[in-house]
């Protein structure tokens, strides 16, 4: 799988950054309060809402462990996963990962006014798109200067946009 637009991308050192998910099946062991299974439904349902086919699984599964650490500090949490999940294994009556892409949209739409989906869809775009593996997918190298290692060279790396014209009052 290959990115779209390849570059390094890098957070701010000083942001506490958290534990990725593993490309091998070993992911699952950080998990401290969803099961592999509900897990991997999990990774499901954030790839049908951030459908992005040049990324691997490793971003799926890392929003996965936030939303699972979520749950590990409060039961609430954990109870609105799990029934959520639920609900959306009965809309057809199988398994939400065992569907077709499509069936899949269909089951979120049929949530998408529930609290279950607003706290989903609030956390997983807050922790997919925190995320430097997307970030350089994207294209964006993440906030100057916050490599330590290289620094860019200068402000104006942008290729598609015209000089600027004079300063402007």
């Amino acid at each position: 799988m290959t990115q779209r637009h390849p570059v390094t991308a890098s957070k701010d050192p000083k942001v506490q950054g958290r534990l990725p998910a593993r490309a091998d099946g070993s992911w699952t062991q950080a998990l401290k309060k969803l099961n592999p299974n509900e897990a991997e439904a999990f990774v499901a349902v954030v790839r049908t809402l951030f459908p992005h086919d040049w990324l691997s699984e490793v971003p799926y599964r890392t929003v996965v462990l936030v939303l699972d650490h979520d749950a590990a500090a409060d039961n609430g949490v954990l109870d609105l996963l799990k029934h959520g999940l639920a609900s959306l294994d009965k809309v057809f009556s199988i398994p939400f990962r065992n569907l077709s892409a499509g069936n899949r949209v269909i089951c979120l739409l049929s949530c998408e006014k529930e609290p279950f989906f607003a706290y989903l869809l609030q956390q997983s775009l807050r922790a997919f798109y925190d995320d430097p593996i997307v970030w350089a997918g994207c294209g964006y190298e993440g906030v100057f200067g916050t490599s330590e290692t290289e620094m860019r060279g200068g402000y104006n790396d942008l290729t598609w946009l015209p000089e600027p014209i004079g300063d402007r009052d």
